[in-house]
Parts: C-alpha cells; structure tokens; sequence
C-alpha cells in the first residue's frame, strides 16, 4: 500500500511541475521530480529544495532558487524558514545579472507579499506564470 502511495505522489507532482514549467519555458525543469525528490517534497513538513537559507551567489542557482520558492508557494507549501527564504532573495537582488534584475524583483515583491501574509492568500498566478516564464527562459539561454 505504501508503493501506491508513493507511485501516486511522484506522479502528482510530476504533473503539477510539468504543469507550472510548461508556461513559456523552455528549460527541463522536469528533472527536479525523481522519486527521492518528490518523496521529500511532498512529505508533510519536510524541506523541499526551496527552503534552503543560504545562498550561492551565483546568478544560475538563485534564479533557480526563486523559481523553485514560487513553484512551492504555488502549491501550498510554506518554506520551513520565511525570514531565511525572504532574506535570501533580497541578498541576491543587488548582485542580480541587469537582464534579470526587472522579473526577478517583481517576482519577490510578489514572493515576499506572499510570505509576511503568511499564505493567507494565493499567489497571482497570471503575474507569477509570466515572470517564471521570463527567468527560466534567461536561465535557459545563460546557465
């Protein structure tokens, strides 16, 4: 019973990611819902990959980071750190590639709006939708 349960949640969120990363990407982000993965992050009250506080500083793992963070917020789920994930994001906007500063601040405006109301309302999916599609396309074309 417990592989049913697990074929099952690997395929959701295999779906959902497909789903989020099919508007406007180009990108394989795809490969980030393999079964340990998709255990992990589906599992109640574990981390996902997007709750990770520290940052590189390189501008491939934070857009990646920020893409991921909307992804999971998309889905309901809360980082484990808020204040973590928030100061992460306004650490790496100063040092932001110039082509990638304008969807990267837009989309942590709407991140961090998200966040201090403590999920209390949805992400904007129309808004989020277009600048996911702008930074995985930048991310695409330079990582």
């Amino acid at each position: 019973m417990f592989r049913n349960g697990f074929a099952a949640t690997a395929l959701l969120l295999a779906t959902l990611t497909v789903t989020a990363c099919s508007e406007g990407s180009k990108s394989a982000e795809v490969k980030a819902t393999t079964p340990a993965q998709a255990s992990t992050t589906a599992g109640a009250g574990s981390p996902s990959p997007a709750a990770k506080p520290t940052g590189t500083g390189d501008a491939c793992t934070e857009v990646q980071y920020e893409i991921d963070l909307a992804h999971q917020l998309q889905q309901g789920q809360q980082p484990a750190d808020p204040k973590a994930a928030e100061s992460r994001l306004s650490s790496f906007r100063p040092t932001a590639p110039a082509a990638v500063i304008t969807p990267f601040a837009q989309l942590d405006a709407i991140i961090v709006g998200h966040l201090e109301k403590r999920g209390e309302d949805q992400i904007n999916a129309e808004a989020a939708g277009v600048l996911l599609g702008k930074l995985s396309q930048w991310k695409s074309a330079n990582c």
